[in-house]
């Protein structure tokens, strides 16, 4: 895959919830185009600690209108809607598109950082504080 220079991305997170009060988590996706533009918004719910979290994003993320453009999904940690743990390499299989994860990127990454990712590797580089992540 030809990756250019403003890739699409889809950070993928989930919002807060109350365990044991809440039965489901919201799901935001964030289409990007490069580092300053919002192309799109998606929502969604998951069960708090469900099963199957890797084929229901794969699923998600295939019904977008923006699927087609994307290059690559980023996720905000390897858990979602509590302990659900999404199986990355399923998840990119079933996407056939890399899928980046790295917690540590996002607590470190500000507003304005400018970022470099390179999505055959997995590896982030924030340009601005010259911190590498993968």
């Amino acid at each position: 895959m030809r990756i250019p220079l403003r890739p699409h991305l889809l950070g993928i997170d989930d919002g807060p919830f109350e365990k044991f009060v809440d039965e489901r988590v919201p799901l935001v996706g964030v289409m990007m185009e490069g580092a300053d533009r919002i192309e799109g918004v998606a929502t969604t719910s998951f069960p708090v600690d469900g099963a199957g979290v890797a084929e229901f994003l794969a699923e998600w993320v295939g019904a977008l209108r923006c699927r087609a453009a994307l290059h690559g999904v980023v996720l905000g940690g390897i858990t979602i809607a509590g302990l659900a743990v999404v199986d990355v390499a399923l998840l990119s299989n079933r996407l056939g598109l890399p899928v980046l994860e790295s917690p540590e990127a996002v607590e470190a990454i500000n507003a304005g950082d400018e970022l470099e990712v390179d999505l055959s590797t997995g590896v982030i580089r924030n340009l601005t504080t010259e911190q590498t992540f993968q």
